[in-house]
């Protein structure tokens, strides 16, 4: 997988999230591994800073292919687009990853469900597809979530300052330059 413009500057516990596959059985084998802060510290301008993840892994191999089954519980720190306060947004999503050994030069991503590797290759390390598909899953304006009484959970200060400063849009004021253009008739 391509990483997301994030250059990871420091390999701390790095053996934790590689998979030795070749010494492995066929069959599936399970992993779990507790995601929070400092899994991040590594990564320089990192999306997320702050989570509370348990992603729990199943590895099935076979063959010809391996396929990995990741899945995220938990919730990842992120700034509201409304109030700036952070908030822990609540995670529960499953991916999915199909890696292929192949032999000559290796294309990494076929496409973001598919990973080919070298077919000499006997590890896969899963910290760069943790972090991100933890990135993947923050919204583009992430949003506190809305109460009980449809009122959302913001900074209530941060709310009444937004409700007294509203914008009025300018009155509708026809420019008569484009009049002439309303006489056009198009059937």
């Amino acid at each position: 997988m391509q990483p997301l413009g994030i250059k990871l500057i420091q390999m701390e516990k790095r053996s934790d999230f590689v998979i030795q596959f070749a010494s492995l059985p066929m069959g599936k084998h399970e992993f779990d591994y507790n995601i929070n802060d400092s899994f991040f510290k590594g990564y320089e301008n990192a999306l997320l800073q702050s989570a509370q993840v348990k992603v729990h892994v199943v590895f099935s191999k076979a063959p010809h292919s391996l396929e990995l089954s990741f899945q995220f519980k938990g919730s990842i720190k992120v700034e509201c687009g409304r109030c700036l306060e952070e908030f822990g947004l609540p995670l529960d999503v499953e991916k999915h990853l199909l890696v292929r050994p192949v032999s000559g030069d290796v294309e990494e991503m076929v496409d973001e469900e598919v990973l080919n590797i070298s077919d000499r290759d006997q590890t896969i390390d899963l910290r760069q597809h943790i972090y991100d598909y933890l990135s993947l899953q923050v919204p583009l304006n992430p949003l506190h979530p809305e109460g009980k009484n449809g009122i959302p959970s913001c900074d209530p200060k941060v709310m009444e300052l937004l409700k007294k400063v509203t914008v009025n849009p300018p009155e509708s004021q026809d420019d008569p330059r484009w009049n002439i253009l309303k006489n056009i008739k198009l059937n």
